[in-house]
């Protein structure tokens, strides 16, 4: 048989030319048949027969066109360059009997998804499809770009090619399905430029075909060259000598096992690992959700939880190789949460910061600041997003970065660490593994959540393994988020612990696995440490290179397993001689990671002894050096199983105890910087374990003045990380500790700690124990007749009885600490003040309030308060304004509250005056109103404070209804509720629900509607007015003038405590007017109209002022007055004023209606068709079918007149 590329003559029975390369046979690329010489289209499945264009790469330019496969390329130009490249071939078995067994149909379409599979697989290792050869694929490597990786990345990419396939398979219900794979490393020739089909040519692609066909089903083949370059990253087995064609001698091969590292071995663990079993689909759930989040741009959660010892961590570290093995850069973050005092505040996100940064834990205060700077400089492009992250992250760290700045709040923290992260995955998907979850922090799982609900457009793949005891503290963890996935991992099934003990130690018998088996109980971890356990008593050795189980055991089944994971540690721990016990119990004491320094800090024993013993409990495989090349811990030791510390450390006495935590606890404090600042909250838990370990020998009070001190700083770095819920934990054990001391001073600074314990609860929410805190600290001060100490604390219970709906209570207990604190007035005094002025806002008396807040503004000028106290009180000063209808100076004090609240980078207090502002400029100038409400949403989600968007989105709704772009109105409603997850906000749904309504949406409305009627009940004037608002608008859309009269009447009944200028009130009363009217109630529209009537002119928003002559001309047209028409030529200009297209549409309607009726149908005419143009602008139903009733009846009346 001659190629027709080559021209050279081939045996007959050849698939492929033995000098080329290239297919000798054509075959149908989608159903595999052989195709007959000259056909353009497969008489099998119908398929174009022309060659596959599935090359992974840029479409070629004209010029790359004209040197296409088979074509000469122009003189002078280079026809091949000599490469070395590695070859893949991979084809399916039993493909052909499958086929004959099923439809041509289905064949074709499990064809196609083998072919998608390919390319996707290839071309996520950096390989290039050369071309499809039926059910067979080839692909190279090192062409047109060569890595040093080439090789490795075709090896990868043949096993994960062979493990989708059986996956593609089993959910194709073919079982049978089957692929194998050949790889080979060796020069070849590359036509320069070409793709696809015909791009390289050599020995290495012949032999790589004959590699492939030696494969057993399921199984990749690798030739000497390749496995000798990939050895140190994979593990092979021998798969002997093969006789392949064109070969005069038989040739060696290799069969591909595992990955065992990181690319070109980095992190490898060469001590004993258990093969990867009983995963496979929760590793490849991973992996593609994964590569769906940087396919979509979008984060991703995917929370592994599961026992101890289940393979949490071993999961974990398969997904890194896989990542690390992918040819597109990946930035790799791995955090782990301490389990030593009660969790330090954002410890993993601090260590996955200073990796990026390459700070390490110990570095010195002015190093790790100059390691920022440098890092930002690296990573962020904008100086102004620099300036804006350094100070955040600075923050976390505990570093200074440029000019010294006020200390943000947690908003502002988590929006420039949310940042940071965005910004690096502008550049590069961003991988995020937190390990031991179940110590976190709340701050940490709250920052979490922050990033996942409120980064956009951006590929961050967050990763998280934790204990089940999480659920326990945050039981929403993983669930009821669009994003995130959860995963529980189940003890291994009978087959996975066989194939796990026979890949440890290779021939076990039978009795020994059954043994192991019956006690692990399916938890690989147990497994794992049996065979240590072994190997420790040289009863399992290695030979040539595999663990076998050897010595004199007369029956295995007498072999002694531990029954418990703890008991199986314990007796590894008995193995060791007894300095090497004391080390493990020195380094269980010191924590999960540590140099050797620090060992040797802690330990008696001399520094040669602690190194020697160090390298003797690697070699065990009780403790591991730290490999991440990433990583500034970088060989650092740590246990290898978590659990090996808590069984060390239970050996210890009391005394013992006592003695290593006082010696950890002065090696921290010394180590890191500012006095172990960063670990405060650690070296106070050693000292606190000190402590209780002999809690009555002499140095008791001294040990407990430290652990007072190192908490009180931990808790300062809490509270300036973001961390309230931490900063509560450890205010209030240090409370605890100087509570039953009984000394004046110690329960004085006891009352000072329950204080700052009570402005942390009050910032995670937690009023309850607020006010508690706060009670505490009150009472302890008028114990010791601190009186204006104990106000203070009053003040805050109030504010948290206040933030609770307990109004009365909170009242009571403010008047009383306002009382105490006139005198002689200060900053409390101010707080005191402007708490009670915001109390009474919110309660309706909006008297008592404009009082309030005048007099804590005027106070607080006296005193020369600091911006941050002004940003507040003016934003309180422009809601009471609001509610005494003074809308103008209402805007003024919002306009100065929001300036100042960016000038002290205070983004939720800016957002709280923003959003305000939007409120009260909507009834004078709704498009000021647009402007200030879109500033506020943007302010929301740079902070990601949601309870504030929900208020924004609702009043930006609110104006772009007034400025009739209610297109606009509509789609910022859709991404409230798909991406800013306000599906249950109900103050998004009040403004929805009357946006709905008008626009005759009937099943939007109801949507909208399901979440009002969610709403408790509330003491809120503003909750509860809304609410009847928005029914009375739904029963406007059902016609249901009854009920609409009934709503609006219960919104209006809210107008002396909210205003004429809220948007409840101001809607309610055109609903009540026009349902009255519609139910022939003159009495009632006589009293609407009174209502509004006895307010000055200035107190009534434009839109009232125009509806009141709307309403008014109706009645007067309703009793035949001469006066309509006039009053209804107000009316209309009135609207026109206003410059609400809603509102002038309905009222030409009107105005038109009336002209109808007294017969000038011309004129009416006229105004129904602007109204109707404006009707179809705003896609409003109701006005739209208002429209075509009032033409028709018109269009009657003159053709009536014309005849």
């Amino acid at each position: 048989m001659r190629c027709s590329s080559c021209e050279a003559d081939n045996p007959a029975d050849n698939r492929y030319c033995d000098r080329c390369g290239s297919p000798l046979v054509k075959t149908c690329p989608v159903c595999g048949v052989l195709a007959r010489p000259g056909r353009p289209f497969c008489g099998q499945c119908g398929a174009a027969l022309a060659p596959a264009p599935f090359a992974m790469t840029a479409a070629p330019s004209p010029t790359e066109s004209a040197t296409s496969l088979g074509q000469q390329q122009p003189v002078g130009e280079p026809l091949a360059e000599r490469r070395v490249c590695s070859v893949v071939f991979c084809d399916l078995v039993g493909f052909t009997s499958l086929s004959e067994a099923r439809d041509p149909e289905e064949v074709r379409e499990l064809l196609s998804r083998y072919f998608e599979v390919a390319r996707t697989v290839i071309g996520r290792y950096g390989g290039v499809v050369e071309k499809f050869i039926g059910d067979a694929v080839m692909a190279v490597w090192g062409t047109p770009v060569a890595t040093e990786e080439d090789a490795e990345r075709a090896v990868r990419a043949a096993l994960e090619l062979i493990d989708a396939v059986g996956q593609l398979g089993r959910e194709a219900g073919a079982d049978g399905l089957a692929a194998r794979a050949g790889v080979v490393t060796g020069p070849v020739a590359v036509s320069v430029g070409a793709t696809g089909e015909g791009m390289v040519a050599g020995d290495a692609v012949n032999t790589a075909s004959r590699v492939q066909a030696a494969a057993e089903p399921g199984a990749v083949l690798v030739d000497e060259g390749t496995r000798r370059i990939v050895q140190a990253a994979i593990a092979f087995t021998s798969a002997g000598t093969h006789v392949l064609k064109g070969k005069a001698e038989p040739v060696p091969l290799w069969q591909a096992g595992r990955v065992l590292s990181g690319v070109g071995g980095s992190q490898r663990i060469d001590g004993l690992e258990a093969e990867f079993v009983g995963r496979g689909a929760e590793l490849r759930l991973v992996k593609e959700l994964f590569h769906a989040s940087v396919e979509r741009r979008s984060p991703r959660l995917v929370s592994v939880t599961g026992a101890a010892g289940v393979g949490k961590s071993r999961l974990g570290w398969e997904f890194e190789k896989y990542v690390d093995g992918l040819v597109d850069t990946v930035y790799w973050h791995r955090g782990r949460c301490l389990s030593y005092g009660e969790g330090v505040a954002f410890w993993a996100l601090a260590e996955m910061v200073r990796q990026r940064l390459q700070i390490a834990e110990e570095d010195p205060t002015h190093v790790a600041s100059d390691k920022l700077a440098t890092g930002l400089e690296r990573w962020l492009s904008d100086p102004g997003e620099r300036e804006y992250i350094g100070p955040r992250l600075g923050q976390l760290l505990g570093v200074a970065y440029g000019q010294p700045s006020p200390t943000l709040g947690r908003d502002e923290l988590f929006a420039g660490w949310r940042l940071f992260f965005e910004r690096l995955a502008d550049r590069a998907p961003v991988v995020l593994l937190v390990e031991d979850l179940q110590h976190a922090d709340t701050g940490l799982l709250d920052f979490l959540e922050h990033l996942l609900d409120w980064a956009r457009n951006v590929p961050i793949f967050v990763l998280t393994l934790a204990r089940p005891e999480l659920e326990a503290r945050r039981d929403s963890w993983g669930t009821g988020r669009r994003n995130s996935t959860t995963l529980t991992l189940d003890p291994l099934d009978e087959a996975a612990m066989d194939a796990l003990l026979e890949g440890l130690v290779s021939g076990m018998r039978m009795a020994a696995k059954t043994a192991i088996a019956a006690r692990a109980e399916g938890i690989p971890l147990y497994a794992v440490e049996t065979v240590r356990m072994l190997i420790d008593r040289d009863v399992v050795q290695p030979i040539e290179g595999v663990y076998r189980l050897v010595g004199d055991i007369g029956d295995v089944g007498e072999l002694a397993v531990p029954a418990t994971l703890q008991s199986l540690l314990a007796a590894r721990l008995d193995a060791l001689d007894p300095q090497a016990r004391r080390l493990v119990a020195d380094a269980a004491v010191l924590g999960g990671s540590f140099p050797a320094e620090a060992l040797i800090a802690v330990s008696d024993q001399p520094e040669t002894q602690v190194r020697r013993l160090l390298a003797e409990l690697v070699r065990r495989e009780v403790l591991g050096v730290r490999a991440d090349p990433l990583s500034p811990q970088r060989g650092h030791y740590g246990f290898v199983q978590t659990m090996f510390r808590q069984v060390a450390y239970d050996t210890l006495s009391r005394r013992e105890r006592k003695a290593r935590h006082l010696a950890v606890a002065t090696h921290l404090q010394s180590t890191f910087a500012d006095e172990g600042e960063e670990v405060a909250e650690v070296i106070a838990t050693h000292l606190i374990d000190a402590l209780d370990a002999v809690p009555d020998d002499p140095d008791v009070a001294d040990l407990r003045e430290r652990a007072v001190s190192m908490l009180t700083r931990a808790g300062d770095r809490a509270e300036r990380t973001g961390a309230p819920t931490t900063a509560a934990k450890t205010y209030t054990t240090a409370a605890e500790l100087l509570d039953h001391t009984g000394t004046p001073d110690a329960e004085l600074a006891a009352a000072a700690l329950h204080e700052r314990a009570g402005a942390a609860s009050g910032a995670t929410g937690d009023f309850h124990a607020a006010v508690q805190h706060y009670r505490k600290a009150a009472e302890a001060y008028r114990r010791h007749e601190h009186g204006r100490d104990a106000a203070r604390a009053g003040i805050q219970v109030g504010a948290s009885l206040r933030r609770q709906g307990r109004l009365e209570e909170a009242r009571t207990q403010l008047s009383g600490a306002l009382n105490g604190l006139n005198d002689d007035p200060d900053a409390d005094t101010v707080s005191a003040l402007a708490e009670m002025a915001t109390l009474e806002a919110f309660a309706g008396n909006a008297r008592e309030a404009d009082q309030g807040s005048a007099a804590a503004l005027s106070e607080a000028q006296a005193l020369d308060l600091p911006d941050a106290v002004f940003a507040e009180l003016f934003t309180i000063r422009g809601i009471v304004h609001s509610l005494a209808n003074r809308p103008t100076q209402a805007a003024a004090s919002l306009r100065e509250a929001a300036r100042r609240s960016e000038a002290t980078q205070d983004t939720a207090a800016a957002a709280r005056a923003l959003l305000n502002l939007g409120d009260a400029l909507v009834s004078i100038d709704p498009p000021a109103a647009v402007d200030a409400a879109q500033a506020a949403m943007t302010h929301c989600r740079r902070i990601g404070n949601r309870y504030a968007m929900g208020f924004a989105t609702a009043n930006l709704i609110q104006a772009l209804l007034m400025t009739g772009r209610w297109d606009d109105a509509r789609q910022v409603y859709t991404s409230a509720i798909n991406q800013d997850e306000l599906v249950d906000d109900t103050a998004v749904a009040q403004s929805a629900a009357l946006l709905h309504a008008l626009s005759g949406d009937r099943a939007k409305l109801a949507t909208a509607m399901a979440t009002v009627e969610k709403w408790t009940e509330s003491e809120d004037p503003q909750d509860r007015a809304g609410k009847a608002t928005a029914h009375a608008a739904a029963a406007v859309s059902t016609g249901d003038h009854e009920q609409a009269l009934h709503h609006a009447r219960q919104a209006l009944g809210f107008g002396d405590a909210l205003s004429l200028r809220s948007d409840a009130v101001r809607w309610a009363w055109a609903i009540a007017a026009d349902a009255a009217l519609a139910l022939g109630d003159g009495t009632e529209v006589n009293q609407l109209l009174d209502s509004l009537n006895r307010h000055r002119p200035g107190h009534l928003p434009p839109v009232l002022r125009a509806e009141r002559l709307r309403i008014s001309a109706r009645m007067l047209s309703g009793a035949t007055n001469p006066a309509a028409t006039e009053t209804f030529v107000d009316a209309t200009q009135a609207f026109r004023d206003l410059r609400s297209p809603y509102h002038l549409a309905v009222g030409l309607f009107d105005h038109a209606e009336h002209l109808g009726a007294i017969g000038d149908s011309v004129t009416a005419r006229g105004l129904v068709a602007e109204a109707e143009t404006i009707a179809q602008a705003l896609c409003a139903g109701p006005l739209i079918g208002r429209a075509q009733g009032l033409k028709t009846s018109i269009d009657a009346a003159l053709a009536a007149t014309t005849a």
